[in-house]
């Protein structure tokens, strides 16, 4: 199970284990700094699906570089979702790459 709350000041993402991931909007630098959660499930078909998105735009442009990075083996990821935790690093470009990329909770 995984629970999005949101709230006056910030957002978060609860999984089963706890809360994987809190963010206050008045003071939290969007820019350089961001969560994204992937969800998959089956259809009726068998087909995998992925759902995919950031507490801001950013977050979410990164949730898709990382299911592109995660197609060449994708029938190796079973977990019901994947939080994971985009900071911004070396030149401060602005920009979502692989490398910048932690997975926190699965």
């Amino acid at each position: 199970m995984l629970l999005f709350h949101c709230g006056q000041l910030g957002s978060g993402v609860q999984g089963q284990i706890g809360t994987n991931a809190t963010v206050n909007y008045e003071t939290h630098d969007f820019e350089h700094d961001d969560y994204f959660v992937l969800m998959a499930c089956t259809d009726e078909n068998s087909n995998l699906c992925f759902i995919i998105y950031g507490f801001d735009w950013k977050g979410t442009w990164a949730g898709g570089i990382q299911l592109k990075t995660m197609a060449e083996n994708i029938e190796t990821y079973t977990e019901p979702y994947y939080i994971y935790h985009w900071v911004d690093a070396g030149d401060m470009d602005g920009i979502p790459q692989p490398t910048e990329f932690t997975q926190v909770a699965s």
